[in-house]
């Protein structure tokens, strides 16, 4: 299994180990980008996500998912720069996402 695929499983493992609702986006862009990301259309996830960043800057989520998307596309740079603003923005309560 390579590094994505025990990214994606820590954070559906993650979300059921909380215990906790937590509110995510419902923006426009954002839920385009997660099924973009479904559909395995990186290109159209990175698209949306970077359009919902710059609606909402603080959306740690979408910095998150940009975070990976760069990373899968060996923009490293680009992937650590998302990183860090994720982690900027992500709320305390929100294990799934600190991890």
């Amino acid at each position: 299994m390579d590094s994505s695929g025990i990214f994606l499983i820590s954070i559906c493992c993650g979300g059921v180990l909380s215990g906790q609702e937590i509110k995510r986006p419902e923006s426009y862009n954002y839920l385009r980008g997660l099924e973009a990301l479904q559909n395995e259309d990186v290109a159209g996830a990175l698209d949306f996500f970077e359009k919902d960043v710059q609606d909402n800057p603080k959306n740690s989520y979408s910095y998150s998912w940009l975070a990976y998307l760069w990373y899968k596309t060996e923009e490293y740079g680009r992937a650590l720069t998302a990183a860090n603003k994720a982690v900027k923005f992500i709320p305390k309560k929100d294990g799934e996402y600190l991890y």
